[in-house]
C-alpha cells in the first residue's frame, strides 16, 4: 500500500556540525545549543526543551538483513504522541525492507513506512499514549528500519533526515545522522587522536570532541594547549562518527573505522 504524505508546513532544516536542528536558541541557529564552554551538544538542546534522535552507526556483513535502530533522548513530560520524518541513504548500499516499532518505546503507537522511492523512506508514529523512556533509557530504541546489505565490503552510507517534525513541531526536534558500513568487526582495540588546528594552522585548545559509535552514545574529549586529542580503547573496524565543537571555528563532522592505531585523523575549519 502506497502512502500518501500532505505537508502543509514550512520546512526548516539545518545541517550543521553534523546535526539538523529545529527552535531558536542563542547560538542564532535553530535548535542549536551552546553550553559555557561554547560546545554545541544535543544534550542542551534536549535540556533545553526539547528531543534529539540519533541514526544509527554500525556495520553489518555483505547481504547481511537487519533492523537499523534509531533512537530518541529523554522523551518523558513532553506528551509526545506523533512524530514524522524522512530518512535517507544511498540505494545502491542498502535495499529497504520495512519499519518496525516491535521492542521500542514505540511499540504502543502506529508506524506507518512509504519506501517506494529509491533512497527515501517517509515514515509517520502516531498513538493515544504518550511516550515514555524504557527502564534502561535515555537514550531509548525509538523505531527499527529494516534493510539488505547489498553494497560491496567496504562501502557505507550515510543515514540523513529531512522534515523531522515532532508532535507536530511543538516539540523542538534534534535529528543526528548516522552511517552504516558494509564489512566485518573485531574485537582489537585501537587508539584515534589527531590535532584540531585554525586556518592557520596553529593547535586550537579546549575544543571538545565527541566520538559516536553503534550504540549512539557519545565519547568526548578535549584538545591540550597545542590542539591534540586521543581517544583509547575504539574498537577496531567499527565506524564512528567523529564531531568537533569549538568557540571559534566551525568544523565538518568526519566518519572513520580505524583498523589499526590512527593518529592523524586532524581538523581544518571547513574542510
Amino acid at each position: 500500500m502506497t502512502v500518501v504524505f500532505s505537508r502543509c508546513f514550512l520546512l526548516l532544516v539545518f545541517l550543521t556540525a553534523a546535526t539538523v536542528g529545529f527552535g531558536q536558541s542563542k547560538s542564532g541557529n535553530p535548535g542549536i545549543s551552546i553550553n559555557t564552554d561554547g560546545d554545541i551538544t544535543a544534550d542542551a538542546v534536549a535540556g533545553a526543551g526539547g528531543v534529539t534522535i540519533f541514526a544509527p552507526i554500525a556495520n553489518h556483513p555483505e547481504n547481511a538483513t537487519f533492523d537499523a535502530v534509531f533512537r530518541i533522548s529523554n522523551v518523558n513530560g513532553f506528551g509526545i504522541i506523533s512524530y514524522q520524518m524522512d530518512i535517507h541513504y544511498t540505494p545502491s548500499i542498502l535495499q529497504f525492507n520495512g519499519c518496525s516499532t516491535a521492542g521500542t518505546i514505540s511499540s504502543g503507537g502506529i508506524i506507518t513506512c512509504n519506501g517506494t522511492v529509491d533512497g527515501l523512506v517517509e515514515m509517520v508514529w502516531t498513538s493515544t499514549m504518550p511516550l515514555a523512556n524504557d527502564g534502561d533509557g535515555p537514550p531509548s530504541n525509538l523505531f527499527k528500519v529494516n534493510f539488505t546489505a547489498q553494497g560491496t565490503l567496504g562501502s557505507s552510507t550515510p543515514v540523513t533526515f529531512s522534515e523531522v517534525q515532532v508532535q507536530e513541531f511543538a516539540v523542538p526536534a534534534v535529528a543526528t545522522p548516522g552511517l552504516i558500513a558494509i564489512g566485518g568487526t573485531t574485537a582489537a582495540d585501537v587508539l584515534v587522536g589527531g590535532r584540531v588546528l585554525d586556518g592557520s594552522g596553529r593547535g586550537v585548545a579546549k575544543a571538545r570532541l565527541a566520538l559516536i559509535g553503534g550504540d549512539g552514545i557519545p565519547r568526548y574529549a578535549l584538545t591540550n594547549g597545542f590542539g591534540y586529542y586521543r581517544f583509547s580503547d575504539v574498537t577496531a573496524n567499527e565506524t564512528y562518527l567523529l564531531t568537533v565543537a569549538s568557540k571559534r571555528f566551525t568544523y565538518a563532522p568526519k566518519t572513520i573505522a580505524p583498523g589499526e592505531d590512527a593518529f592523524d585523523v586532524d581538523f581544518v575549519p571547513g574542510q
